[in-house]
């Protein structure tokens, strides 16, 4: 495989990984995470739901709500940042929690 070839692919797994653009990833590959321009972008990138969501009721019934949307229990845990294991124990206190109520 040629140089170049290489330097692409590695710049589209930082872009898949990281969740930024091609020219962003090119920047992250070529200079690294601690140049200041590389944190200054990622800075500002989204970060997770979980940050967002204040308590765990909410993170739970926001977990609830994107499952009926049709979100699989891999997305969920990408979103949230945690183990498919947790999502699933969340979901199912969610649940038993809406039993209990009705």
């Amino acid at each position: 495989m040629k140089l170049y070839d290489e330097d692409g692919c590695y710049c589209l797994l930082i872009a898949i990984l990281t969740g930024v653009d091609a020219s962003r990833a090119r920047k992250l590959y070529q200079y690294g995470p601690n140049h200041p321009i590389c944190r200054k972008f990622m800075k500002r990138r989204q970060t997770s739901v979980k940050k967002h969501l204040e308590t765990r009721s909410e993170r739970m019934r926001a977990m609830k709500e994107m499952k009926e949307k049709g979100c699989g229990i891999e997305m969920l845990a990408a979103v949230f940042d945690c183990d498919c294991s947790t999502v699933k124990r969340n979901l199912k206190k969610v649940e038993v929690k809406t039993n209990d109520g009705i």
